[in-house]
């Protein structure tokens, strides 16, 4: 499985301190990565990473979104590329544009708070660890009441 990461999510995980999950996500099998485009964001805004737990990739062809930045654009791109190779990809992403156009491409995309849910299934972090990170995590970027609570509820049905 890869996920494809937009720049809002890094940076969450980042501000919390908590990247080394993600790397704990790929020893498990889950391929990170990041379009170049998104690190050259995540780089102009000031953002350093020692040792990234992902993958910078470049997608073959340039997409233009019109209504998106370029890195939502490239992520959009990139995950389509892999699904069109028939490798099983997912966006994440908290742009709701990006996910509006890539769930009309027919993409499959989950937020920052699916993501943690993800840490969670695949053993990286236990449930009640999963819903802490969920309170720390909604600091660092915007997610309503009603979301929260239903990735709060995914997380208790899977104790």
């Amino acid at each position: 499985m890869k996920l494809i990461l937009d720049a809002s999510t890094i940076i969450a995980f980042k501000n919390a301190n908590k990247l080394n999950l993600l790397a704990d996500l790929q020893r498990r099998g889950v391929e990170i990565i990041v379009p170049r485009a998104v690190l050259d964001e995540l780089y102009s805004a000031g953002h350093v990473f020692e040792d990234p737990p992902f993958t910078s990739v470049q997608p073959r062809e340039g997409y233009r979104i019109e209504t998106l930045g370029a890195g939502e654009a490239e992520a959009i791109q990139l995950c389509k590329e892999y699904v069109e190779r028939g490798e099983e990809a997912e966006l994440v992403t908290d742009d709701a544009r990006a996910r509006r156009k890539a769930e009309r491409l027919g993409l499959k995309v989950m937020g920052t708070l699916g993501l943690v849910i993800l840490l969670a299934k695949r053993g990286v972090v236990s449930p009640s660890e999963a819903e802490r990170l969920l309170h720390e995590l909604s600091t660092f970027i915007y997610v309503t009441e009603d979301v929260l609570e239903r990735a709060k509820k995914a997380l208790r049905e899977m104790r």
